[in-house]
């Protein structure tokens, strides 16, 4: 399974997600994945997506990312452009925030 970008939000969201996570590689959206795929001579059968639905404090702790992190990461969710907002339903519910990540799988098989 692989986090997936549309193409005027993967940019924004790499960086959310490597403040978080210094690890974090790149977010490519779900068409670029399927070339990559193809390209190396495994074409793709079946490819689904679906959102994922993420509290954002257990998922920041996960990191065990600073308090001072944590509220820069709150406060870009928070205030994201329209589009990365559309991408991640950023939405508070009593005191939690929660937004959601799309995640894709893919099926390919080796020719």
């Amino acid at each position: 399974m692989v986090q997936i970008a549309k193409q005027n939000t993967d940019n924004c969201y790499y960086h959310f997600e490597k403040q978080r996570d210094p690890s974090h590689n790149w977010c490519y959206p779900l068409v670029r994945l399927e070339a990559m795929f193809t390209d190396a001579g495994m074409p793709v059968e079946h490819h689904e997506h679906f959102s994922k639905e993420m509290e954002f404090d257990p998922w920041a702790d996960r990191m065990s990312v600073s308090a001072a992190v944590k509220a820069q990461l709150r406060e870009w969710l928070v205030g994201a452009p329209d589009a990365v907002r559309e991408f991640l339903q950023p939405r508070v519910e009593g005191d939690k925030l929660f937004f959601s990540l799309t995640e894709a799988i893919i099926m390919a098989r080796k020719g």
